[in-house]
């Protein structure tokens, strides 16, 4: 809604990362002009993108496996719903991480015997078909996407990769503090770079989670972060075929839906923000019922 009538719809009264939609990002592609990117109440699409990234499979994997007829209505609505708002925000990371989320989907499903394996291969031929259907319209837009300000873009990140690993190399034990990137980087960070002034003035956050909790808590806490995200995953699974089958394709949702954040991540700090971290806590602590609930059935 935010894209078609370009208007946050007063999303900055209630938004609940930064200052929720206050402003309504317009993005300049190519010939195409102007578009409005949705935020919906995340503040900036990134985080909007990453956010779906991580729920859409849950939807998803739950409509292709749900024999109620009433629930895969739902699951139906909120997979279209998140695709959509996926496609509005125009980011290219939160694109590529999930069609990474909704590949481990397939995988998953295979691996975790929740269907048939010449099912599993028909539906992905019939989603590649409709994908493909859906966004044809949207090719030159989609590829004016990827390619505006692309160069911009990398050299961004990638700088600042340079000054985490710096950081890093000489805090790898404790690392700098919590939140403390923005505060020592300066030191790090070239004057001449122009990269400072982009944010207003503001120094900008590396790109990239796992160089930001290295350079943030030191290699113990990134074993711990990793131990968190990862381990909660396998040890819900660790015994998968003693689960009812739709708990299983709840936490293998889940699980999929983390594995396109950690894609999408590698150019951004999303596992880093408010929003995302409290509904990742939440589907982690759904295991432990899950999977009492599917044993017990």
């Amino acid at each position: 809604l935010q894209t078609v009538f370009r208007t946050n719809f007063y999303m900055d009264r209630i938004g609940i990362a930064g200052h929720g939609s206050e402003d309504v990002f317009a993005q300049d592609v190519g010939s195409f002009g102007t578009v409005v990117r949705g935020a919906g109440t995340m503040g900036h699409p990134n985080i909007l993108g990453s956010y779906l990234v991580m729920i859409v499979p849950v939807f998803l994997i739950l409509l292709l496996l749900d024999k109620d007829r009433v629930r895969r209505w739902v699951w139906a609505v909120a997979t279209v719903t998140g695709v959509s708002g996926l496609a509005c925000g125009l980011s290219r990371a939160a694109w590529a991480s999930f069609l990474a989320g909704a590949a481990a989907v397939a995988v998953a499903i295979w691996i975790l015997k929740l269907m048939k394996p010449m099912r599993v291969a028909t539906l992905v031929m019939a989603s590649v078909l409709m994908l493909s259907l859906a966004i044809a319209p949207f090719i030159p837009l989609v590829l004016q996407r990827l390619e505006t300000d692309y160069s911009d873009s990398v050299k961004f990140r990638t700088e600042l990769n340079a000054v985490a690993r710096q950081i890093i190399a000489d805090h790898p034990i404790a690392g700098v503090g919590l939140n403390n990137f923005t505060v020592v980087s300066p030191d790090y960070i070239p004057p001449d770079k122009d990269y400072i002034a982009s944010l207003d003035g503001l120094v900008p956050s590396v790109h990239n989670i796992y160089y930001l909790v290295l350079s943030e808590l030191g290699l113990p806490g990134f074993i711990a972060f990793l131990t968190f995200w990862v381990g909660s995953v396998f040890w819900a699974l660790r015994k998968p075929l003693q689960m009812q089958p739709l708990a299983r394709a709840t936490v293998a949702g889940v699980a999929c839906g983390f594995f396109g954040l950690f894609c999408g991540d590698i150019a951004g700090f999303a596992l880093w923000t408010d929003a995302i971290l409290w509904t990742g806590a939440v589907l982690i602590g759904l295991f432990e019922p899950l999977e009492q609930l599917g044993r017990a059935a």
